[in-house]
Parts: C-alpha cells; sequence; structure tokens
C-alpha cells in the first residue's frame, strides 16, 4: 500500500477541510475533495474495508458502479474538463455550474474522510467533527444531493 498516496490523500482531503470551514472557494474545496476521494477510496478497499461507495451501492441496487461516478463526480469534471471526452468539443457545462453549491462539498468531505479512516483507522480530530455534524443533519436521512 503506498503510504505516500494515502498522504496525498490526506492532505488533498485536510486541505478541503480547513477552506470548507473557512467558507472559502467552493470550487477549490470540491476539487481537492474529490481528488482525495478518488484515492482513498482505493486504499479503503485495499485495507480490506467497505468504501463508503459499497454502502450506497447495498441501499441502492437501482444504481450501478458508473451511474454512481457520474453522479458522484458530474461537478469535480465539470470543473476540471474543457472538452468532451478523447478532445471532442468544447463541454457545454454551464447549466450544471450554475447549480453548484457548497452543500455538494458536505458530501465529498464526508465520504473521502469516512473512506480515510476506513483505510488508515484514524482521523484528524476536526474531520470527526465534520463526520458528526454531516450525520446529524436532518436532511441526510433523505440522501442529500451531489
Amino acid at each position: 500500500m503506498s503510504h505516500l498516496k494515502i498522504e496525498c490523500a490526506r492532505r488533498q482531503l485536510g486541505t478541503a477541510l480547513d477552506l470548507y470551514l473557512r467558507d472559502r472557494d467552493p470550487v477549490s474545496v470540491h476539487c481537492l475533495a474529490n481528488g482525495g476521494c478518488e484515492l482513498i477510496e482505493v486504499y479503503a478497499k485495499k485495507a480490506g474495508a467497505k468504501p463508503f461507495v459499497s454502502h450506497i451501492l447495498e441501499t441502492r441496487p437501482d444504481l450501478d458502479i458508473k451511474a454512481l461516478k457520474t453522479v458522484q463526480r458530474k461537478y469535480w469534471n465539470a470543473f476540471k474538463h474543457a472538452l468532451e471526452r478523447h478532445g471532442g468539443d468544447e463541454r457545454d457545462d454551464d447549466e450544471l455550474l450554475s447549480s453548484f453549491t457548497d452543500e455538494q462539498n458536505d458530501v465529498a468531505l464526508f465520504i473521502g474522510w469516512y473512506d480515510y479512516a476506513q483505510a488508515t483507522k484514524m482521523m484528524p480530530v476536526g474531520a470527526q467533527v465534520h463526520q458528526i455534524w454531516w450525520i446529524a443533519l436532518p436532511q441526510c436521512s433523505n440522501a442529500r444531493k451531489w
């Protein structure tokens, strides 16, 4: 298991959480959090744990992993890609991007830190507080949208 990659995920998630808590730049928060999520999910699996997407797929059997990743990464992909796949036309993401709010970051941070804890069996205190806060939100029982 690459401890350097795990450290990269922790740094991305940590910086994202710091920016989020300071109410700074939601786009950067989203990009950092999703970058950390993508990395740490692999290491949660390698550690023999179930990453959060496994729980989602168990409770939402109508989704498959590809559909879930599409939903999970729709804003992130819009932020980082100007062109359609393989150098195609310019992406038309204006409508999607105009619907982005900082609430999408709640989910990305929750999933990233959950998987980090699964991979490492530890979590910084600030991330623990965020986890508890997010779980306590009444909207969480209604599965907030990405």
